[in-house]
């Protein structure tokens, strides 16, 4: 009877080391599985650092550049000037067609006079 016993009680110690050893080996695996899901998000959060650092320094040479830009109130003067010097083109123009105009009569004159 003692052997009845002793294959029960070794079926049941059996069945409990398969039992352990099939929640080591998920406890291994979900272990693993989550050390590869991390090393991945520290790989991502390391190029995401990277990028942002990067981009910082883009952003502040931006800003400096901005900061020594030409603006409205620096254009202003130019413009007056370019206007300015437009009026006074155009007046040399109308003073320049009125002498060719004066030229062109003298020039005839001095034909029907001769």
């Amino acid at each position: 009877m003692m052997s009845g016993h002793y294959d029960a009680y070794r079926f049941w110690v059996e069945v409990a080391a398969f039992a352990i050893n099939a929640v080591v080996w998920l406890y291994v695996w979900r272990v693993r599985s989550n050390m590869a899901t991390n090393t991945k998000i520290l790989e991502v959060e390391e190029i995401i650092k990277e990028n942002v650092a990067e981009t910082s320094v883009r952003l502040a040479r931006v800003d400096e550049r901005l900061r020594n830009a030409i603006g409205h109130t620096e254009l202003k003067p130019m413009y007056d000037r370019l206007n300015s010097m437009d009026r006074q083109l155009a007046n040399m123009a109308g003073k320049m067609h009125t002498l060719d105009l004066i030229h062109e009569m003298l020039l005839n004159e001095g034909k029907n006079n001769g």
